[in-house]
């Protein structure tokens, strides 16, 4: 056993090896391609659905974390770039660990119960150093710069009701929503949004005094997942809007897509938790929530 494991040291150390015939794969990141100084950041999301592997149209339940000190970012790709052995395969790699160039391009991992890296890779480093990084990453919530002028409710019913600002609930259910999200975010086009709204006609339309934006982690096609080593499908993207669209998806659920109406693109998300939440977990207690935030700005806007 000690001579396999020398051999297989030996040869990962000496050469790079070829998993898989994905055309973005490689069985390591080489050393001498990365440079902390070409890594903006680093963002790992949980994913929460254990060790089986996730459905592609579930959304990850874990809040993205943004690193950004150079320490970190250098103590990741390290444990990136020296696997200590190979694949365990016991858990699904359903959580996402991404690089984030300065040019805006992201590599993004499936990572296995915090060991497996690559469908042929693990490294028992890797979870040492984002357990003592992750505290000291940055939850980057979605908020407004530019103050709301409207918000309106709609439903199946063709009721329409509009008030001229938002209000407390409108904060808190938008800043549920994370930009550097590692799934779901996608450009779109405004048909689309007609589409939805047949499929989900409660919905609240937000429009804005003047445009925002926001840099977000955008594909920029479609991946198959968990990829062979990295995904290079999503850049790191500045998203301007006017408009917000938030479809109630029911169960405590919300999809919110952003619209630029005077280039007629818009940029469609995964489902975020519309319910409030009144207690983080802790240990093997699960978080508990409260009311639906959805609802509480229906109440707010059917009230004036």
């Amino acid at each position: 056993m000690i001579v396999i494991m020398l051999a297989f040291t030996f040869s990962i150390s000496g050469c790079t090896k070829n998993p898989g015939s994905s055309s973005n794969a490689q069985s390591t990141i080489p050393s001498n391609q990365i440079n902390t100084k070409n890594v903006q950041m680093v963002i790992y999301q949980f994913a929460g659905y254990g060790h089986l592997p996730m459905s592609a149209l579930w959304p990850l339940r874990g809040e993205p974390k943004e690193i950004t000190s150079k320490n970190d970012i250098q103590s990741i790709v390290d444990a990136l770039n020296h696997p200590t052995g190979r694949a365990f395969t016991r858990t699904a790699r359903n959580n996402r660990l991404a690089l984030v160039r300065q040019n805006g391009r992201v590599e993004i991992y499936g990572i296995g119960g915090g060991v497996d890296i690559t469908s042929e890779y693990s490294s028992t480093k890797l979870w040492p150093v984002l357990t003592d990084a992750l505290p000291r990453g940055n939850i980057v919530k979605l908020t407004l710069t530019s103050p709301v002028q409207s918000v309106s409710y709609h439903d199946a019913a063709g009721t329409t009701r509009s008030v001229s600002v938002g209000n407390q609930a409108l904060e808190e259910l938008l800043s549920q929503y994370s930009p550097l999200v590692l799934k779901g975010n996608r450009h779109c086009k405004a048909d689309e949004i007609q589409q939805q709204k047949q499929k989900t006609p409660r919905y609240l339309l937000v429009k804005l005094t003047k445009p925002d934006a926001f840099d977000a982690i955008v594909a920029v096609k479609d991946s198959e997942w968990p990829p062979k080593v990295y995904d290079t499908n999503s850049r790191l993207e500045r998203v301007s809007f006017d408009t917000i669209t938030i479809f109630s998806e029911g169960n405590g659920f919300a999809r919110v897509v952003f619209t630029n109406t005077r280039s007629n693109e818009c940029l469609f998300t995964d489902p975020i938790r519309s319910l409030r939440l009144l207690k983080e977990a802790q240990g093997r207690n699960p978080p508990v929530y409260g009311p639906d935030l959805f609802d509480e700005v229906v109440s707010e806007i059917k009230k004036q």
